[in-house]
């Protein structure tokens, strides 16, 4: 049996083909930091070795070096702290202990909004358009169009993050028709997390849930999203996210004004 901990070294890469440790990192850190080692290095030891740095992640119990050969192949006896790391981590031989923040992680639940989510939709709606724009809505039309969501699956869906059972965010996906690529282009909208729940890979496992049913379905060509041009830490996010800022910009005509 692993040690305690170590299955967020040993599951499989995400979607990307990333390793999960270094998704870790890239979460918690963002911004690479030569000083601790460099975040989101493709070198598993690295990664390691930074959040480690931070307090985020400690091996309480290593495998001796005398006990390395019966763990490796012929051809595989090198004694490089990174190949080491990389093949003892996912035999499960490390006794790994993560953070609080990072432990969460493991424990994010995505799924599909039902209509008993509404109460947590409006508010997490309120609440995003208040922090980022400013904007105070009017709680009757944002109800009954986050509920006009539910009554027309057309329109698009919800999606939710629970942590234990409790609703942490959520992410809506509304689809656009392009003629030219003849499919559909899901627009990620209504991004939201609870600060206190913020950077511990709620919006990661949101949008990579929207992208893989999108990838999944043969009408969808691609996925968009629009940001307040201030919103300079969303932007950062995006980016890191394998979104590329486009050539276009947003214009609208608004008919009616029920902010």
């Amino acid at each position: 049996m692993a040690p305690p901990g170590s299955a967020l070294l040993t599951v499989s890469d995400d979607p990307e083909g990333v390793p999960r440790i270094r998704v870790l990192a890239l979460e918690f850190f963002p911004d690479p930091d030569p000083a601790s080692g460099g975040f989101g290095s493709s070198n598993d030891w690295a990664n390691w070795r930074c959040l480690n740095f931070h307090g985020l992640a400690k091996i309480e119990s290593d495998v001796q070096d005398s006990s390395r050969k019966q763990y490796f192949d012929e051809g595989n006896t090198q004694t490089r702290s990174d190949w080491t790391f990389f093949i003892f981590s996912r035999k499960g031989l490390f006794g790994i202990t993560f953070s609080e923040g990072i432990r969460a992680m493991s424990s994010i639940v995505i799924r599909q909004a039902e209509e008993r989510d509404l109460p947590h939709l409006v508010r997490f709606n309120l609440e995003m358009a208040l922090e980022t724009e400013g904007k105070k809505l009017d709680v009757a039309v944002l109800g009954a169009g986050v509920r006009g969501i539910f009554e027309d699956a057309t329109r698009g869906f919800y999606l939710v993050a629970e942590i234990d059972g409790v609703v942490i965010g959520s992410l809506m996906v509304t689809k656009e028709w392009s003629d030219w690529r003849n499919g559909d282009f899901w627009w990620i909208q209504s991004v939201y997390v609870l600060p206190e729940f913020r950077r511990q890979g709620a919006f990661r496992e949101l949008y990579e849930e929207a992208r893989g049913r999108a990838k999944n379905d043969e009408g969808v060509c691609g996925c968009r999203l629009y940001v307040e041009t201030e919103n300079q830490s969303a932007r950062q996010v995006y980016l890191k996210h394998g979104f590329v800022e486009t050539g276009y910009l947003l214009f609208e005509d608004v008919f009616r004004q029920s902010l």
